[in-house]
């Protein structure tokens, strides 16, 4: 409930297209995200009790993208530099299991004696956790671990391209829209390349919007060839060129 106030409170804001794309990321990261996960240590190793949370924090994350429902979220968290739920509660979870068992507090106790039943407690399923993903007891040990199993059950073909490119992490273009306002709308569209959720030549044939013969044909190079994001990369560069040398 928490969570969708607080989509619904921040609506305007993200839905803005004249704001920067870093002030929508920087909102999410630093007042969405502490809300949606506030008390996530208590559920943190379970990814589907995170499932709710993430499906509403995947709304705000698509206003900011400019993406449908088909979008592939966990590449497009990369690109934005959005960290999920599960991520963040787990983290959090790890980091109380490894310092509360100093503090003066009743965690602690719980930590020192669990309580004895059929279902797993808070303390053994963070034990049995770290005993089955983690390689040693220590901080840290939780975000690795859950990158990797990530990364080897994701089966998106837009994941697989960015990684034979070495372009997974964060982009660069977010940053230089605000350095480069004239050139936003150019650098929306390489985010949208990297996101997979740019309408290419290609697609919007498959989609019938435009003739059948765009498939096999390329606009920018005025070749028989597909459009990829390739060639409209370098023609981007171009156009980014002849500007520089008007001014």
């Amino acid at each position: 409930m928490k969570a969708q106030k607080a989509v619904y409170a921040g609506y305007y804001f993200l839905y803005r297209s004249d704001l920067l794309t870093e002030l929508k990321i920087r909102l999410i990261n630093s007042v969405l995200l502490p809300i949606w996960c506030y008390g996530g240590e208590t559920f943190g190793m379970s990814e589907n009790r995170c499932r709710h949370i993430q499906t509403i924090i995947d709304q705000a994350n698509r206003m900011v993208a400019k993406v449908g429902k088909n979008a592939a979220m966990e590449r497009i968290r990369e690109e934005l530099g959005i960290s999920s739920v599960f991520l963040r509660t787990s983290t959090a979870r790890e980091r109380a299991f490894i310092n509360c068992p100093a503090s003066k507090t009743w965690i602690a106790d719980l930590i020192k004696q669990p309580i004895k039943a059929k279902k797993s407690t808070w303390v053994t399923g963070c034990s049995r956790w770290i005993k089955k993903y983690c390689n040693q007891n220590a901080t840290g040990q939780t975000v690795i671990s859950l990158a990797n199993r990530k990364a080897k059950n994701n089966k998106s073909k837009i994941q697989h391209w960015a990684i034979s490119r070495n372009i997974i992490n964060k982009g660069n273009w977010i940053g230089l829209t605000a350095l480069h306002p004239t050139l936003r709308l150019g650098l929306q569209d390489v985010g949208r390349m990297r996101m997979g959720s740019y309408w290419t030549a290609q697609r919007l044939a498959n989609a019938k919007i435009i003739d059948q013969k765009y498939k096999l044909f390329c606009l920018f190079c005025r070749l028989m060839t597909r459009e990829t994001s390739g060639p409209l990369a370098i023609r981007l560069r171009f156009v980014a060129q002849s500007q520089n040398r008007n001014d």
